[in-house]
């Protein structure tokens, strides 16, 4: 009896703990993607208006949350955002003050070491984890020989994981240890997930910013929302014209999480007590069998 009331406490602690790993961010929003006027050009640089009416998303130390490694310099970095009926086009533009000994081989696959950008979508924005079908996990990079690579580190919506992503467009340029990179993401892409996302005005998905900072040889991951949650994740819907002020929603409200300094809110603390109790239910409703089954004995 002793041991199963010590696997009781341990399976409650487990619980409370995996809850916070999984949902530990800073506050997260409510964000939408324009249509594209006109596609931007593919090339690496911003040239003329093709991005002035993108979603433009800044990750500086305010907007981020350092989730592994150590940072002495760090790299801020600009995302814009665009989509028309072909698919999704990204600019990161990332002003990295260290230089890497990481590089990367061409046609490689993860792409997870080094200086990047990733993103992880949940379709789904309900889904938590990694499994297969669930995600889209993909890692935007400068090999070797300077040229862009595009990998799947996780679940392409398949259990297949590492390999380069079929036809993504993309350029970048490099001034010293900064950089950019440009990519289309054609809707084909997007499809082989359980839930697909399809471009088209008001599909929303769950997304979270990864910077890949490499300090040498010492890397770091830097987010900008839910690591793995897509319910906390930031959210992003397409729209052929963005709402007016007093219809946005700022920021999301329905799960808080823990702040960039670590404290919680109630909402968060409430959300945790309502899993443990659930789990405790159960736990508690072993025990009970346990011990009627004891008795009769």
């Amino acid at each position: 009896m002793k041991k199963f009331l010590s696997f009781l406490l341990a399976s409650l602690c487990t619980a409370s703990l995996t809850l916070n790993i999984n949902a530990d961010s800073t506050e997260y929003g409510h964000f939408y993607i324009p249509k594209a006027d006109i596609a931007p050009t593919i090339d690496g640089v911003i040239t003329g208006n093709e991005w002035d009416n993108a979603l433009t998303i800044p990750l500086t130390t305010d907007t981020t949350e350092l989730i592994t490694g150590v940072v002495d310099v760090f790299p801020t970095t600009e995302i814009r955002w665009l989509w028309d009926e072909e698919g999704l086009y990204f600019f990161g533009d990332v002003k990295d003050g260290t230089p890497t000994e990481i590089v990367h081989e061409p046609d490689s696959g993860s792409y997870n070491k080094g200086d990047g950008l990733q993103f992880c979508i949940y379709p789904d924005t309900t889904v938590i984890g990694t499994a297969p079908g669930n995600m889209y996990f993909f890692s935007l990079v400068i090999n070797k020989e300077g040229e862009t690579e595009i990998g799947e580190h996780f679940t392409f919506g398949s259990v297949n994981a590492g390999a380069d992503v079929p036809d993504v467009v993309s350029a970048c340029t490099q001034n010293g240890t900064n950089y950019t990179i440009e990519a289309f993401l054609p809707a084909s892409c997007l499809t082989k997930s359980t839930t697909p996302i399809l471009m088209e005005d008001g599909t929303e998905f769950a997304m979270t910013h990864v910077i890949m900072e490499s300090d040498e040889n010492r890397q770091a991951l830097i987010i900008d929302s839910a690591w793995f949650f897509g319910p906390a994740a930031n959210k992003y819907t397409l729209v052929n014209t963005i709402p007016e002020p007093d219809e946005e929603t700022e920021v999301e409200s329905t799960v808080d999480l823990p702040s960039a300094s670590g404290e919680k809110t109630d909402e968060n603390n409430t959300a945790t007590g309502t899993i443990i109790a659930v789990v405790s239910g159960v736990l508690a409703a072993s025990a009970i069998v346990l011990i009627n089954k004891k008795r009769k004995q």
